[in-house]
């Protein structure tokens, strides 16, 4: 039986969120289990910043690394990237432009995103969310049947032809 880890926990962070990022990577310390291992996305410029944060299953790499070549960070500015193919991209949309290039840096079978301004509490293995092969997700059925939610739904829904999941619950 493999015992290597399946998942890695993987947080993109920057510089305004150092201390938060530093409490996250405690308490994985400290709660996670021990093989998972931990990647920390930051750009370029924070990566001595952030370089302390490593250890034996934490690891770094700049967010430029995972990125394609044609976007870059606009220098002296935390919130806008450029690229030859579009206006100018704000930070949070790189963030997730990164998030879904990140999977290039791993070798686990799963990912699972945390936020820097996440702390674990109590002992978790990430591979515990995996049950014959297939990562679990958790579902609350009727958890989704918010009346605030059905004019979204339904604009999406027109949009995009699909059928109207609330159509039963309303």
């Amino acid at each position: 039986m493999n015992n290597a880890p399946k998942t890695t926990l993987i947080t993109c962070s920057y510089g305004p969120d150092f201390e938060r990022c530093k409490y996250l990577c405690a308490s994985i310390e400290r709660y996670v289990d021990s093989s998972t291992p931990h990647l920390l996305i930051v750009p370029k410029r924070d990566i001595t910043l952030f370089q302390p944060l490593c250890s034996s299953r934490t690891s770094l790499i700049s967010a430029e690394s995972i990125l394609p070549r044609f976007v870059w960070q606009l220098p002296f500015q935390n919130r806008w990237w450029i690229t030859p193919y579009s206006i100018p991209v704000r930070g949070w949309i790189m963030q997730q432009v990164t998030k879904l290039s990140a999977a290039l840096a791993v070798e686990t079978e799963s990912i699972m995103f945390v936020d820097s301004d996440t702390v674990f509490i109590r002992p978790f293995n990430p591979d515990d969310t995996i049950r014959d092969g297939k990562v679990r997700l958790y579902r609350f059925e009727g958890g989704g049947n918010i009346p605030r939610r059905w004019r979204w739904h339904d604009c999406g829904c027109n949009d995009h032809q699909c059928p109207d999941a609330y159509e039963e619950q309303r």
